[in-house]
């Protein structure tokens, strides 16, 4: 849920103060599953911001196929 995002927040600004991670490594970089699939270039940047591109995971099936749609839901 959301109390996660608030750890993620935190772990990943420890590792940049510790040079551990860069906003700009690719998340490949930090999970080798990642590498040679179709989010190999996305950046932790990408992540962080939820600029990764795609659709979010909870986003209703009905409006998936309706552009009209899709832009309004994301407003």
């Amino acid at each position: 849920g959301s109390v996660s995002k608030t750890f993620t927040a935190t772990l990943a600004g420890y590792a940049l103060a510790q040079d551990k991670m860069r906003l700009d490594d690719r998340a490949s970089q930090h999970w080798p599953a990642l590498q040679g699939s179709r989010f190999d270039g996305i950046s932790l940047l990408d992540l962080a911001t939820y600029t990764a591109g795609g659709l979010p995971l909870q986003f209703p099936d009905s409006v998936q196929k309706d552009q009209a749609q899709i832009r309004d839901y994301c407003r």
